[in-house]
């Protein structure tokens, strides 16, 4: 008989709402029994504006996914970090951090 229930979810925080390859880049590499759990922030613009919005609904993104109970959660996203930097990115995830086990 063939499982169907996965064994393990990874969380994944984009910042878009639309993300062609992510899903296909995942079940190509992960093992068969684990589950992509998205959740997308709607980032409007790759700009520092477009940036300081994108954060605003990390924390409920974050939740959604600790009620899937994921286990681990991942923030996508290379141009957010890099117009954030590194310092606004590190207290972004360590909130996040002490949110989740």
């Amino acid at each position: 008989m063939i499982d169907l229930v996965p064994r393990h979810q990874l969380g994944y925080v984009l910042p878009v709402l639309v993300a062609d390859c992510v899903q296909y880049q995942f079940y190509r590499t992960f093992p068969p029994d684990c589950l992509l759990v998205c959740n997308p922030l709607d980032l409007k613009s790759f700009s520092p504006e477009g940036v300081d919005a994108a954060p605003a609904p990390l924390d409920p993104a974050i939740d959604f996914l600790i009620d899937r109970k994921v286990d681990r959660i991942t923030q996508g996203g290379i141009p957010i970090s890099a117009l954030a930097g590194r310092t606004r990115i590190r207290k972004m995830l360590d909130d996040a951090q002490e949110r989740t086990s």
